[in-house]
């Protein structure tokens, strides 16, 4: 779709004006179209400029019927950050499990006995990827 149904679905920028959103909302309205939600970051796009000119809007989402979504009422839709792009992937996860036990990594020191290897732990703990904060990790 992307576009944005209110100014709540954007931060920074010129607030647009209210007439705006009108066939959007129509569209979806008329279509009789549920947005299931998401996990994750608010905003599925984000302009690359600094702080003071950047501009973050939820431009993509998941539309269902209300059929489709009594069917598959776990459905869940799941914004991934990525570094390739400005805006996020949509995952949509028909099938997600239940929290259950994670299986547990276990880091073998002996590992850093092979070639660059700590550099390359070093270096992947130092950055965020896949919302996944690996930053206060050490070796």
């Amino acid at each position: 779709m992307n576009d944005i149904l209110s100014n709540g679905e954007k931060w920074g920028g010129v607030r647009r004006p209210e007439e705006s959103f009108k066939v959007f909302r129509e569209f979806v309205e008329n279509n009789q179209l549920i947005d299931i939600g998401f996990e994750k970051v608010p905003w599925t796009y984000s302009n690359p400029r600094d702080k003071e000119g950047e501009v973050k809007e939820r431009l993509n989402r998941v539309l269902c019927s209300t059929e489709w979504r009594s069917e598959d009422d776990k459905a869940k839709c799941i914004h991934i950050q990525n570094e390739a792009s400005d805006h996020c992937m949509l995952w949509l996860d028909t099938e997600p499990r239940g929290k259950g036990w994670k299986k547990r990594f276990y880091f073998d020191k002996n590992w850093l006995n092979f070639g660059e290897v700590g550099d390359i732990v070093a270096n992947a703990w130092g950055k965020q990827q896949m919302d996944l904060d690996y930053t206060n990790c050490s070796i």
